[in-house]
């Protein structure tokens, strides 16, 4: 009779223990999910952002002065 009641107990242990693992589980899930669409939103935002704004300008041809060569004058 005892071990009855204490497989009992353990067996409700257990599904209290599965019950507190699954829903813990499917709220980092959740959250998981959640910060993924955020970062892509972001990335997207960012995308967006550098298209608006144009190519940015060389800095190579920026204010350079034409070279004359001297040879064979």
């Amino acid at each position: 009779m005892q071990y009855v009641a204490f497989f009992i107990i353990l067996f409700t242990l257990f599904l209290i223990i599965a019950y507190v693992y699954d829903f813990v589980k499917t709220d980092q899930n959740k959250s998981l999910i959640n910060n993924l669409n955020n970062y892509a939103e972001k990335k997207k935002t960012k995308q967006q952002k550098s298209k608006i704004h144009g190519s940015k300008s060389d800095s190579d041809t920026k204010n350079k002065k034409k070279r004359t060569r001297m040879y064979h004058l």
